[in-house]
């Protein structure tokens, strides 16, 4: 699932940069990140605003939804 992960990462980030207001910039900060309690997460994102402000997306592949999580 590697290479699934790398090409949906860029076109998440690519979707993300388009979407942004100018000023504002996203960061990948890691992939396959062990978040705890029994969570995985697939990527790490950080959202940077003009004034310097941060925040964390934290992102999960699915290879399929489970239809109650729709």
């Amino acid at each position: 699932m590697a290479i699934l992960s790398n090409t949906l990462t860029r076109e998440l980030m690519e979707l993300l940069e388009k979407r942004l207001p100018p000023g504002w910039k996203v960061v990948s900060k890691g992939a396959e990140v062990e978040a705890g309690q029994g969570f995985h997460l697939d990527l790490l994102l950080e959202l940077h605003g003009p004034e310097g402000k941060k925040t964390k997306i934290l992102v999960g592949f699915k290879n399929r939804l489970e239809p109650k999580l729709v």
